[in-house]
């Protein structure tokens, strides 16, 4: 299977684990994307995604929401339609990795930013896309 990854500054570290792990499991990874600060905007914005269609995937891995800063329904929805169809969604499988929990104590305009985009992803990406909730998994010693 041929796979993309596409992510955020989490995925600096983690899209070389992910990418090593697939391999060792006879997987191509034929594209990496990393971005430090960047969100679904930034990516479409930029057209930063011309190369994953050329890389021909079977799935693309998405981890990317916690720089979403545009808290409008349809504003996000409309940049998310656009990022899918950028990486070759309906015909590409993709898995989206959600946004790490942050503590409301500690950063609460970051925290309302990670709950509003968890949420809307949750309530809004198509159900064919596989959302890997990381709430769960980021409570606790995530940094």
């Amino acid at each position: 299977m041929r796979v993309v990854l596409i992510g955020d500054s989490h995925s600096t570290v983690t899209n070389d684990y992910i990418k090593k792990k697939l391999e060792a499991d006879g997987h191509e990874v034929p594209l990496t994307l990393q971005n430090v600060g960047w969100s679904i905007h930034t990516y479409v914005n930029r057209n930063a995604l011309e190369d994953v269609p050329l890389a021909n995937p079977d799935v693309v891995v998405v981890a990317l929401g916690g720089n979403n800063a545009v808290l409008d329904s349809k504003k996000y929805g409309d940049k998310m339609a656009q990022f899918l169809t950028a990486i070759g969604y309906p015909k590409t499988k993709v898995i989206w990795v959600g946004p790490y929990y942050s503590d409301p104590n500690v950063t609460p305009r970051v925290a309302r930013r990670h709950d509003w985009t968890q949420a809307w992803m949750v309530n809004n990406l198509p159900s064919d896309v596989s959302h890997i909730d990381m709430y769960p998994y980021s409570q606790t010693g995530h940094r």
